[in-house]
């Protein structure tokens, strides 16, 4: 008998099988996963890896003779914001960041502004908006806006840069609009400003408006066009006031953009990273690239610097156009940046067979093709047919293996957890877990409300920290981690997400494979989210195919594919060696 041990070492978690190996039969004995040590391919990956190995041993009671491992290759995610192109600068700004959390009044004004010291002369026979600034208290501001109205200023609306609006409002006898949190350190007296409060629950109806925004401001019919986008942005603000842009802002610094090279129809092809070139990007093909130059000082700069010419592949999570193309309210996540997953061809560690095989004191064999493995593997799962297509979607890329080839791609679980974390403003740990399950709403203490709609009562009392917010059971805890959303909104964006990582990156490879698969399975840690299979089910099924999830020898589930594949692999080397017959020698190295 024969104990083998496949290793297979990912850019997030890090597998082991135990398999006994006897009269040609390879039986699965024992499987165990662990968090990767340090970066995929490095020699801490792999003294990590052989602690596993010890661990697993004196678990099981077996001592393994020999160690497959695959080929490593590192992928390195995160987050960066691409350059935009130049456009001409827009005639209006802002002056609330997200929109007032906590307006008083409601309706829409516009006037010229007025400080709060300027009150104390003479009126003006046109209307104001007042703007009151942070060092002074609200009893104060409120005492000197009640006098200045019943000297006969016209204060139509008021400016706060505190979060005091509706402490102002409750001392005024004239109910106007209020909108606190507000920039009003750099304005400039007699300027125009418009403002407007929506009713609680309601947004503003006129500042999102790129007519209204153009008739206020006087701004000549060529200039619709350059506020549309202050007014789309305006649409989920319950509260908010612009103002004409100052000059500085109208100045025009040429950015370093930055460059990406790929080859495409068998031509090299350069292509700008400002601008709109998040389809290109996104359509790339598998292996593609041949060099990144991202701006100087940028993200991306400082997570491939040294290794430009040796980028192959690239996945970005277009954030941005989800925002341009959902209705998820304004403000309520963050996708101004694209999250990037970067594929970089360079040798991990430099012999990480040698590594491995002084750490675990054992032989240890490399398969060249991990794809490979992961298919050997994924097929025993039952009723799997034999020209099925497996996508191995991993920590950092996705394998995609039919038949006649395969392919591997940059952007996997990770995208998926960094897309999530920056939308919401979570760690990565936490955003681990809040990308895979359902949520819930808790609106009181004993009362939750799910993502379908129902509500439910709970067993025992939520933890007040807890109410009003979006939360994920762990372990049966509520773990709060947004009040930004309700359960459908984050329901739709987390789909979104997850369609636009997973489903595009599975299309990129399957369309380079050039196979029409009748069946897909899913396999990898990933493919434990029963809402990836779905959403990749719905997408190959417009292509008359199938997914469906993995169970690795009827028994891992989606987990150990590849494992089991290089223990497979070796088994039947090691049995030709044995029998004396010729193999393929260059499918190993050891």
């Amino acid at each position: 008998m024969t104990v083998l041990a496949g290793i297979d070492v990912g850019n997030s978690t890090t597998e082991l099988l135990l398999a006994r190996v006897e009269e040609g039969r390879t039986t699965p004995v024992h499987a165990v996963r662990a968090g990767t040590v340090g970066e995929k391919g490095s020699e801490a990956s792999l003294v990590g890896a052989a602690r596993l190995l010890r661990r697993v041993e004196q678990q099981s009671g077996l001592r393994c003779d020999a160690i497959a491992i695959a080929d490593l290759h590192p992928v390195r995610t995160l987050v960066a914001e691409f350059p935009r192109v130049a456009v001409a600068a827009a005639p209006l700004r802002t002056l609330t960041v997200a929109g007032s959390s906590t307006p008083s009044g409601s309706g829409l004004a516009h006037g010229s502004h007025v400080p709060l010291r300027s009150l104390d002369g003479t009126p003006v026979a046109r209307d104001v908006i007042a703007s009151v600034p942070r060092d002074v208290d609200f009893e104060d501001a409120s005492r000197s806006i009640a006098s200045a109205l019943s000297r006969g200023w016209h204060i139509v609306g008021i400016l706060v840069e505190a979060d005091e609006a509706v402490l102002i409002g409750n001392r005024l006898s004239t109910a106007l609009p209020i909108v606190d949190e507000a920039a009003v350190d750099q304005l400039v007296e007699g300027e125009m400003i418009a403002l407007e409060v929506a009713s609680p629950g309601e947004s503003v109806a006129g500042l999102n408006d790129p007519m209204t925004l153009a008739a206020i401001f006087d701004l000549p019919p060529s200039s619709v066009q350059a506020v549309a986008p202050l007014a789309r942005g305006l649409s989920d603000s319950r509260a908010t006031a612009v103002t004409t842009s100052s000059p500085e802002s109208h100045r025009q610094d040429r950015l370093d953009e930055g460059w990406i090279e790929f080859v495409r129809d068998g031509q090299t092809v350069r292509v700008s990273l400002a601008g709109s070139h998040y389809e290109v990007l996104r359509r790339l093909p598998p292996g593609a690239v041949r060099a990144l130059h991202p701006p100087l000082g940028s993200a991306l700069l400082a997570a491939v610097e040294g290794y430009e010419e040796l980028v192959r592949d690239l996945c970005i999570s277009d954030l941005p156009g989800l925002r341009e193309r959902s209705s998820v309210r304004r403000g309520s996540a963050h996708l101004d940046a694209a999250p990037v997953s970067i594929y970089i061809e360079r040798s991990s560690a430099a012999h990480p067979e040698t590594i491995l095989r002084e750490s675990a004191g054992r032989p240890v064999f490399v398969v060249s093709s991990e794809s490979q493995a992961a298919r050997l593997g994924a097929l025993t799962t039952p009723a799997a047919p034999p020209d099925a297509t497996v996508c191995d979607i991993g920590g950092g890329t996705i394998d995609a293996v039919g038949e006649r080839g395969a392919v591997v791609a940059a952007g996997a679980g990770e995208l998926l957890t960094v897309s999530v974390a920056f939308a919401l403003g979570l760690t990565r740990g936490l955003a681990e877990y809040v990308k895979r399950s359902p949520s819930v709403r808790v609106e009181t203490p004993h009362l939750v409300h799910h993502e379908d709609g129902s509500r439910d009562f709970l067993d025992h009392p939520a933890p007040g920290a807890a109410v009003g917010s979006l939360c994920m059971r762990r372990r049966g805890v509520l773990l709060p981690f947004t009040d930004a959303l309700s359960p459908e909104e984050w329901r739709a964006l987390r789909l979104s997400i997850k369609a636009q990582v997973i489903v595009g990156n599975v299309e990129r490879c399957l369309n380079k494979l050039s196979e029409a698969p009748k069946v897909v399975l899913l396999c990898g840690g990933a493919a434990h989210d029963k809402e990836l299979v779905r959403i990749v089910g719905d997408w190959i099924g417009t292509r008359g195919a199938t997914a469906g999830r993995t169970n690795v020898s009827a028994r891992f589930g989606p987990r150990y594919a590849v494992a089991l594949g290089l223990v497979l692999l070796l088994a039947e080397r090691l049995s030709a060696r044995t029998l004396g017959c010729s193999v393929a020698d260059d499918a190993f190295r050891e």
